[in-house]
């Protein structure tokens, strides 16, 4: 994700170290991961739900036969974007 290697990682772990103390970091490590973990699980869940409302809205273009892509014979163009 980050594309640090092992020795950028040891500077890291020094670093926090020195900060934030020894008896402070493994606290500190949980929350990290905990939050790290609550951002994953949120970002999956919005890509879920992003994923199935395409796939409904879709569904519906083609039950009601509004194509897909605007074919080059159709009058047809891309939407107007509402100038500021």
């Amino acid at each position: 994700m980050f594309n640090l290697g092992f020795s950028e990682l040891i500077v890291v772990a020094v670093i926090a170290l020195i900060f934030i103390g020894p008896k402070q970091l493994p606290e500190v490590a949980r929350m990290m991961g905990r939050l790290l973990n609550e951002w994953k699980r949120a970002t999956t869940d919005l890509k879920s739900s992003l994923t199935d409302d395409f796939k409904v809205d879709l569904q519906t273009r083609r039950e009601s036969g509004i194509p897909d892509v605007p074919t080059p014979d159709s009058k047809e163009g891309p939407p107007e974007v509402p100038k500021p």
